[in-house]
C-alpha cells in the first residue's frame, strides 16, 4: 500500500493543515511519514503518523536575518527531506504531499519520478501576473493594468528571481542531487501532479493565468477543542472579549500589546492577550488576561473581535467564528491576506506603525459596528459550513496518486468537491 510522505516547516499555521491531512490519511489505513520541525513531533504522532525531524524549532521572526536563517535551518532541511524520501523509496511505494517551496521534496519527486501533490496555504504564493500579491496588485488595478500585467509585473518577477540570493543556493542543492537548475528567464516544468490551494474561491480570487493543475479546496476547519478553564471563567465574568495575538513566531510584542491595552481601555471591553512573550505581570488591568497560547476556535466563538498579524490560518479562524477581525500585517503573506479581508468586507487593516492605540480603537469600533461587515461575515461563515477542505483534499490526493484505501470513504458532495 502507498506510504504518504507529508512535509512542511514553520509555525502553527504552516503545520496544522498537515496534521489534519495526516490524521485523515491514517484513518483511511494509509501509512504516513511526517517531516517537519522537531517541536511538532507530538502533534503528528497523535495524528497517527511516523515522525521525522528535518529542522529545529523555528526561530523568532522578530529581528531575524532571513538569509542566514535560510542557510542555517531551511537549506539543511532540504537535504534531510530528500534523504528520507530516498530511503523510503528503496523499500515501498511512496507518494509525496508537501507545502510549497519544500525544495527537497520537489527534487525527490523529480529524481525518483514519484506522484506528488503540492499544498499552497495562501493565495499570495500562487504566481500570477494578472493579480500579484499586494502591493504589486495595485499595478494591475490602475488604468495601465493591461501593460502592467503584460510587461511590468513579469519584469519585476524576473528581476526578483535574477537577483535573489536564495536562487544560487537552491540551484546548488538541485545540482547536488542531480536535478537541473532553474533560471529566471527560462521555462521550468512544474513537477507537481496536483496543486491544492487551501482557500475558498471567493477568498482566493482565482485568475486566468493560474496553473491548470491548481484546485481550491477551501479553508481547513478548526480542530475540535475545548476552552481553557481560566479563559472560560474570565469570559463568564467579563463578557465577550477582544482577542489580540501578534503570531506565534513573533517575540518583540511590547509595542503591539501597549496599543492593545489602549484599545481595550478606549472601547471599555475585556481583552485576551495571547503570546508566550507577554506575561500577566506586564498588565495590571483586571479586564485583561494574558495567556501563552490558546486554541482559537473555542475562544473566538465566545469573543467580540480578533486583532492579529494576518497569518492565513488565524485569518481563516476568525471567518469560521463569524467575528470581525482587524489585521496589523508585518511580512510574508500577511499584507496580501489583510487586503483580501478588507476588500471582502470581513474586517479592516492597519498598514504602518505610525498609528497609536486610540487610532486602532477607532478603526476597530467602526469595523465591529458595521452592518456590511456583519452581513459579509454571515455569508462567509455559511459558505464555509458547506465545505470540508480536508476530506476534499484526501479525495483529490487519492485520485491523483491512483490509489484507494481499505477504508470506506465518506460521501463528499459535488459542491464540496
Amino acid at each position: 500500500m502507498t506510504e504518504f510522505v507529508l512535509c512542511t516547516l514553520g509555525t502553527r499555521g504552516d503545520v496544522e493543515p498537515f496534521v489534519s491531512l495526516a490524521a485523515a490519511l491514517t484513518s483511511r489505513s494509509y501509512g504516513v511519514t511526517a517531516l517537519a520541525n522537531e517541536n511538532w513531533k507530538e502533534d503528528f504522532q497523535r495524528a497517527g503518523a511516523t515522525f521525522r525531524s528535518i529542522a529545529p524549532e523555528d526561530e523568532s521572526q522578530s529581528g531575524r536575518d532571513d538569509y542566514k536563517f535560510f542557510i542555517r535551518s531551511i537549506l539543511p532541511s532540504f537535504r534531510e527531506s530528500y534523504d528520507c524520501v530516498s530511503e523510503l523509496v528503496s523499500r515501498k511505494s511512496v507518494a509525496l504531499v508537501y507545502r510549497a517551496n519544500m525544495l527537497g521534496m520537489e527534487c525527490a519527486a523529480e529524481s525518483f519520478t514519484l506522484p506528488n501533490v503540492r499544498v499552497v496555504l495562501q493565495p499570495s504564493s500562487v504566481k500570477s501576473y494578472l493579480r500579484p500579491p499586494w502591493p504589486l496588485s495595485t499595478l494591475t488595478e490602475s488604468p495601465f493594468r493591461s501593460l502592467s500585467a503584460r510587461v511590468l509585473v513579469p519584469a519585476i518577477y524576473c528581476a526578483s528571481e535574477a537577483f535573489s540570493r536564495y536562487r544560487l543556493l537552491a540551484n546548488l542543492f538541485r545540482k547536488s542531487v542531480g536535478v537541473r537548475p532553474v533560471h529566471p528567464w527560462g521555462r521550468h516544468k512544474d513537477v507537481a501532479d496536483l496543486t491544492l490551494l487551501f482557500c475558498p474561491g471567493w477568498f482566493a480570487m482565482p485568475q486566468a493565468d493560474w496553473p491548470s493543475n491548481l484546485h481550491m479546496v477551501g479553508f481547513p476547519a478548526p480542530r475540535e477543542s475545548s476552552l481553557h478553564p481560566e479563559l472560560r471563567s474570565f469570559i463568564a465574568d467579563r463578557g465577550a472579549p477582544l482577542v489580540f495575538t501578534p503570531g506565534t513566531g513573533v517575540s518583540e510584542v511590547k509595542e503591539f500589546f501597549e496599543r492593545a491595552t489602549k484599545v481595550a481601555e478606549c472601547l471599555g471591553l475585556a481583552a485576551v492577550f495571547l503570546s508566550k512573550h507577554y506575561t500577566k505581570a506586564s498588565s495590571a488591568s483586571s479586564s485583561i488576561i494574558c495567556h501563552p497560547y490558546a486554541e482559537l476556535a473555542p475562544l473566538l466563538q465566545a469573543s467580540a473581535a480578533l486583532i492579529h498579524h494576518g497569518g492565513i490560518g488565524t485569518t481563516a479562524q476568525a471567518i469560521f467564528a463569524g467575528i470581525p477581525q482587524m489585521i496589523v500585517p508585518d511580512r510574508f503573506d500577511q499584507p496580501d491576506n489583510a487586503m483580501r479581508v478588507a476588500c471582502l468586507g470581513l474586517g479592516s487593516v492597519v498598514l504602518g506603525r505610525k498609528f497609536c492605540g486610540a487610532d486602532w480603537a477607532s478603526l476597530l469600533d467602526r469595523t465591529m459596528s458595521s452592518t456590511h461587515v456583519k452581513s459579509q461575515l454571515a455569508t462567509a461563515r455559511e459558505l464555509l459550513r458547506s465545505s470540508d477542505a480536508i476530506a476534499t483534499s484526501v479525495k483529490m490526493i487519492e485520485k491523483c496518486v491512483g490509489c484507494t484505501s481499505a477504508y470506506a470513504p465518506q460521501v463528499i458532495s459535488d459542491e464540496a468537491a
